[in-house]
């Protein structure tokens, strides 16, 4: 199955608010594992497995409301906001 398909068959059986429902419990869990790592009483490995779980949500998400050239627009804009803040 691809990426694509799996995205479609998870909103069409929790759909998309669920889906965003889930998207901000994911968020505060990365949260949490960002704060323990940072404390040094977190793993690297839960953080990474954090981000994963964020970043599918965050694509199925991109999917489901057609968002990729905006998503793709306002990250060029804010990574273009750092690289002017470093100057």
């Amino acid at each position: 199955m691809t990426t694509t398909q799996l995205y479609e068959k998870a909103l069409t059986k929790w759909g998309i608010g669920n889906q965003c429902i889930k998207l901000s419990e994911e968020c505060g869990e990365l949260v949490q594992a960002i704060c323990k790592f940072s404390l040094k009483k977190g793993r690297k490995s839960s953080v990474a497995s954090e981000i994963a779980d964020v970043q599918i949500l965050c694509e199925q998400i991109t999917y489901a409301l057609n968002l990729k050239e905006d998503v793709l627009k306002y990250r060029n804009l804010k990574l273009k906001k750092v690289e002017k803040r470093l100057k």
